[in-house]
């Protein structure tokens, strides 16, 4: 992607979980990229052991993400962790400005213009309207299949296939195979059935 000599905003903030990394987030890194002079990648979920909802670290998310982008665009994205503040959005807010200004105040001396790209897919996407300060940026639309589906379709099968691999980017994709033969896939693995059994047997017994 060649570099423009003026952008709209000096900084673009993306905000999520990434987990894993598919083509929507692809797709925002994308257009963030076009609009900006730097695109900020906040990575939340960054504290948690793994687990299924949470299965891979902010290193490995970092690597998928920097692996979306064409390499002479590498420099003007950054990767940073965001903690978690359950149940405090206030706190939460503080943090994700604090996140932010880490990587502004390396690039800008002066008064930024920055805007936040982000999807209002459902009730959950309420964040998106906790920063005034910044001028939100409507991102590409979702995916027909959701992160959820993503991570249990792996979880049964780490050959994935149809449906699934169209949405994931070639970088997410390797990692993804990668993966699925370490100790720790093998462990997440063994939670999913034993969820999945559980599930199952609950189900039963309400009927």
């Amino acid at each position: 992607m060649a570099h423009q000599d003026t952008y709209d905003y000096d900084f673009m903030v993306f905000i999520g979980r990434f987990q894993p990394v598919h083509t929507a987030h692809a797709k925002t890194i994308s257009r963030a990229l076009t609009l900006a002079r730097h695109v900020v990648v906040l990575v939340g979920s960054v504290e948690d052991r793994r687990n299924l909802r949470n299965p891979f670290s902010f290193k490995e998310r970092a690597g998928m993400i920097y692996g979306t982008v064409c390499s002479q665009d590498r420099d003007r994205v950054h990767v940073t962790p965001l903690f978690d503040v359950p149940g405090d959005d206030d706190a939460w807010v503080e943090n994700v400005y604090a996140a932010a200004q880490g990587i502004i105040c390396q690039y800008q001396a002066g008064v930024p213009r920055i805007g936040l790209i982000g999807h209002r897919k459902d009730e959950t996407s309420y964040y998106l309207d906790l920063f005034p300060d910044w001028v939100f940026v409507e991102a590409p639309l979702e995916l027909e299949i959701s992160a959820t589906q993503i991570r249990e379709a792996y979880f049964n099968n780490p050959a994935m296939g149809e449906p699934v691999t169209p949405y994931l980017p070639p970088a997410t994709l390797l990692f993804l195979q990668a993966f699925a033969n370490k100790t720790e896939y093998r462990r997440l693995n063994r939670d999913y059935q034993f969820s999945k059994a559980t599930t199952h047997e609950e189900m039963m017994a309400l009927r």
